[in-house]
């Protein structure tokens, strides 16, 4: 599948020092991508027949040519792939035809390039998202200790109480402050609706409901 990324502003690509080599790559929104030419001189193998191969409507290649400036100032067109396809561009590269030094260079690109532009990076991502999951449950349980009605409320809403249900189990409480406890709920994704029959509050909260952490 062609990506058209020749509308993007030219620019110079990543280079990544790799066994001597460089493996040219660039980046483009948020997703890494990886010159043909440079996996092929790195191997090495000639770039005209996997240049093809990848290009072929029936590859399944997702590729584009991304502008760049050379050296010689000159502009020029790389076809690139994603990162995430380069074990699947490899594969295709048939290891009985190359010689034994360069079926070791491809599995050098498969062992450590990948590591290096793909599997680390996620593995650093996987790591930030676990720590702004576990942040916002700290943030969660320290707004539900300071507000405890609020947390019945959040369990009343767990139960699939409704609106009636909830006033009276929750009787010694005014209702307009029942609704903005259940707004504050809703505006900080504790739950993702008001329970059915739940009316507008006649008064709006004093200040919007917020998370903060207790400092250290």
């Amino acid at each position: 599948m062609d990506i058209p990324m020749t509308n993007l502003e030219t620019t110079s690509p990543t280079s990544l020092a790799f066994h001597g080599a460089t493996i040219n790559l660039f980046e483009r929104a948020g997703q890494i991508f990886v010159s043909i030419r440079s996996l092929c001189e790195f191997i090495p193998i000639d770039v005209r027949r996997p240049t093809r191969r990848v290009q072929s409507p029936q590859s399944g290649f997702s590729w584009g040519h991304m502008p760049s400036t050379g050296s010689d100032g000159k502009q020029y067109q790389m076809l690139c792939i994603p990162a995430l396809q380069i074990d699947t561009f490899l594969a295709t590269i048939n290891l009985r035809k190359v010689s034994a030094e360069a079926a070791a260079r491809i599995k050098m690109l498969r062992d450590e390039l990948l590591a290096m532009i793909v599997h680390r990076p996620m593995a650093a991502l996987e790591a930030q998202l676990a720590e702004a999951r576990a942040r916002a449950l700290r943030l969660r349980e320290h707004y539900l200790d300071r507000h405890p009605l609020s947390r019945k409320l959040l369990d009343l809403c767990a139960q699939g109480c409704d609106w009636v249900a909830i006033t009276r189990l929750a009787h010694n409480t005014a209702r307009w402050r029942l609704v903005n406890l259940l707004a504050d709920l809703q505006a900080l994704g504790f739950i993702e609706a008001l329970p059915s029959g739940t009316p507008a509050s006649p008064l709006p909260p004093a200040r919007p409901a917020q998370l903060s952490l207790p400092e250290a």
